[in-house]
């Protein structure tokens, strides 16, 4: 098994980046992703995109469950 990943390495760069400025710009791609200003949508572009880097093995933590 791989102990890091393409991802991972990427990620790496950005170590002492705030968690809250990282999901900001998670949150603002997947509004221009989904080409919506909607919270639900965007949400669930979020939660989609979280599974399938979960079930990859690429994050270990499993999806959230919508708030909404």
């Amino acid at each position: 098994m791989k102990s890091q990943n393409e991802y991972a390495l990427a990620l790496d760069t950005f170590g002492r980046t705030p968690k809250a400025v990282l999901a900001a710009v998670a949150y603002s791609f997947a509004a221009r992703i989904a080409g919506s200003d909607s919270p639900t949508i965007i949400e669930a572009a979020i939660l989609e995109e979280w599974a399938i880097l979960h079930a990859n093995g690429i994050v270990p933590q499993s999806p959230i469950k919508a708030v909404r």
